[in-house]
């Protein structure tokens, strides 16, 4: 009958291995899931069932990661309880976004367009996830503050543990987390994966 693929986008929109970094780099207002039937395409199939809800900004990666995977099991397990039913919509290539794995480092924060609301929320949803976002190495928890900008858009300053990162009509604000905090996370993290 064919193979059936749970993806983490609201298809045609972010085709590709990495649509959570996508949805979060492209400041969608909404995310979803889509259930699709699998061709010679990448994530190119009929859609089966889809859900939607908005994205609130702030939201971390990981929960919407979580959402995802759960709103997704349940299209899944209803789709195949219906197996006779299901239904087959093509996707609109003309609305199709393809986007290449963000290990390629294709893509880069545009200080000089980008409103500090959005800087904010790509780094504060994506940094529990990626180490990779800024070009320092630093993986602080991230605020928007009210804060107006000194420097160039674009300017990173680091003091201490924490980092002020400036942009065209703000500052986002950046706090390494105590050393204590951050073992506690790798712990979890570590334990939760046995």
């Amino acid at each position: 009958m064919g193979g059936l693929n749970v993806h983490g986008s609201l298809l045609p929109r972010h085709r590709g291995p990495d649509p959570l970094f996508w949805t979060f780099f492209d400041a969608d207002e909404e995310a979803g899931v889509t259930l699709h039937w699998i061709d010679e395409g990448v994530d190119s199939g009929d859609i089966v069932a889809q859900r939607r809800w908005p994205l609130p900004r702030g939201t971390r990666g990981p929960d919407l990661y979580m959402r995802q995977a759960s709103e997704g099991a349940e299209m899944l397990a209803s789709a195949i309880a219906s197996l006779d039913a299901m239904p087959r919509m093509p996707q609109d290539a003309a609305l199709a976004t393809h986007d290449p794995s963000p290990n390629k480092r294709t893509w880069s924060i545009d200080y000089a367009t980008w409103p500090a609301a959005r800087v904010w929320h790509f780094l504060h949803g994506m940094s529990p996830l990626r180490r990779d976002l800024l070009d320092v190495a630093y993986t602080p928890d991230f605020t928007l503050s009210d804060v107006r900008p000194t420097r160039p858009p674009g300017t990173i300053e680091t003091r201490g543990g924490t980092i002020a990162i400036h942009c065209i009509d703000g500052v986002v604000l950046g706090k390494r987390p105590p050393l204590r905090s951050r073992l506690r996370r790798w712990l979890t993290r570590t334990s939760s994966r046995r």
